[in-house]
């Protein structure tokens, strides 16, 4: 994985330093084990000394005993609860190696004149009193404690900066063991991602195949349905079009038979009253005829009468002649009225030859008629097809709904694992982000504790040239030792 192998990069360096740190750490607390012991082993001198001073000494008083105790009560409790930082341990470092040159040097000087005094006083005053000789050797021992004490300042700021630096080395190494725990909960959470996501993609194709063994027959059911469907609409469509033509020509027909029965009838009733009228006008044109022939043959029988000198008929004859005229007008006016309907009446038998017989559109009407009866059948024949394949297909889709609610409760099983499994790696990838920049964030701080621990070690003055600080512990813890050495011998040779 991406994320093991950058903690396994990361942890490389840090853990070879770590581990080089132990081994110092190990060794700083192995020579503060022994400074330890050797400042026991100085205060049971110190105290075995203030014994035999104060078994032999009669001349120093008991304030000035208490005052000296007093004083390097303080300078050791002041040496042993002085807390100071890494800045003040550098600073003091470089004064102590500076003061405990110069201390040293005067020291030993102070010490060789001391014990040139004391031999030219050993050997011009032998008379003297031992207690002068004790306070000689108390000197050189104070000298020597002095050496000590300043060896010992060295040695608590060594302690300090072994604490600093174990407090910076323990936080690297608590890092650094949360960083391997987080790396392995960042394995565990992508390798518990992977078998959910393997498992989802199960579950999708447990949903996959129930979906298909439930709706794949209702699809092929709907295709066969939609495939009769359009079968059946296209035959039916085909009929209703050819009934709804052979209707439309039925209708027109029949509005022809209508309109020409109908100008038939208005034609014939013209001719019936165009003869009747004929008829008229010839019976008062025969009436007019006999009048006339009547009128005439009066008249003619007046004109061939012998007595023409009877005044008493002349009247009679004038008023027979006017009758005369005026039925000769009304019989010409007649005549003329009575050819105006005869040519009319030969125009309206013309008009009545000329329409169409009906029985010829009746005929036409029946066939048409017919055919509609036949397309009427052809629908009833689609529309029973239609139902019987309907009918089948229902049977069709109830012998298979019979699975359909066990599959349902199947289905809602499976999408329900679908959504539970994409809600888990959801929630396992938002702890697998977290985890990571928590991850980030450790390294961060691991790289951060080393940045200070090299620091810390590089504040020390630590290079090639430079000593360890455990070598300068040793030094000094040896310097302590030969000094207390020292000092012992005074206190033995004196006692002697």
């Amino acid at each position: 994985m991406i994320v093991d192998e950058n903690c396994s990069h990361k942890d490389d360096p840090s853990r070879s330093e770590f581990s080089e740190l132990q081994l110092q750490l190990e060794e700083m607390h192995e020579e503060n084990d022994k400074l330890m012991s050797l400042y026991e082993k100085a205060m049971q001198e110190r105290d075995e000394f203030k014994r035999k001073f104060s078994e032999q000494s009669n001349h120093e008083t008991t304030e000035d005993i208490q005052f000296r105790d007093a004083e390097m009560d303080e300078a050791m409790d002041t040496m042993q609860s002085n807390p100071e930082t890494t800045e003040d341990i550098q600073f003091r470092d470089a004064e102590m190696d500076t003061m405990q040159s110069n201390l040293e040097t005067t020291e030993d000087i102070q010490f060789r004149d001391a014990e040139m005094d004391a031999e030219g006083f050993q050997g011009e005053h032998v008379h003297d009193s031992p207690i002068v000789a004790f306070k000689e050797a108390m000197q050189l021992v104070r000298v020597k404690l002095e050496h000590v004490q300043g060896k010992l300042v060295t040695a608590q700021d060594a302690v300090q900066y072994f604490k600093l630096l174990e407090m910076a080395s323990t936080k690297a190494e608590e890092l650094s063991s949360s960083i391997q725990l987080c790396c392995l909960d960042v394995q565990k959470e992508q390798e518990d991602i992977n078998a959910l996501k393997s498992a989802l993609s199960a579950s999708h194709e447990r949903e996959n195949a129930l979906e298909g063994r439930i709706f794949s027959p209702a699809a092929s059911c709907w295709g066969l349905h939609l495939k009769t469907e359009a079968l059946a609409g296209s035959k039916f469509g085909v009929n209703v079009e050819l009934m709804n033509k052979k209707m439309g020509q039925l209708s027109s027909l029949r509005t022809r038979k209508t309109e020409i029965s109908a100008a038939r009838a208005e034609a014939r009733r013209s001719e019936t009253e165009l003869r009747n009228k004929i008829d008229g006008l010839k019976q008062k044109y025969r009436s007019f005829e006999a009048q006339r022939k009547e009128t005439e043959r009066v008249l003619f029988a007046i004109d061939n009468l012998d007595c023409p000198a009877t005044p008493l008929q002349k009247p009679m004859n004038f008023g027979k002649a006017s009758e005369l005229l005026k039925s000769e007008e009304e019989r010409t006016k007649l005549l003329s009225e009575l050819k105006k309907s005869r040519e009319q009446l030969s125009v309206v038998q013309k008009e009545i030859k000329s329409m169409r017989n009906c029985d010829d559109i009746d005929g036409e009407i029946s066939r048409l008629e017919s055919e509609v009866e036949g397309c009427f059948l052809s629908l009833l024949e689609a529309d029973t097809e239609k139902f019987v394949r309907d009918h089948a297909l229902a049977e069709v889709w109830e012998v298979q709904q019979k699975d359909v609610p066990s599959l349902l409760v199947d289905y809602q099983d499976s999408v329900f694992h679908v959504k539970l499994g994409e809600e888990q790696i959801r929630v396992c990838e938002a702890s697998l982000q977290h985890q990571t920049a928590s991850l980030d964030e450790m390294n961060s701080k691991l790289s951060q504790a080393m940045r200070d621990l090299g620091e810390l070690l590089v504040a020390r003055g630590l290079d090639a040239s430079t000593p360890h600080v455990s070598d300068k512990v040793k030094g000094d813890l040896d310097a302590i030792e030969v000094h207390v050495a020292e000092a012992r011998q005074l206190l033995l040779v004196d006692n002697q």
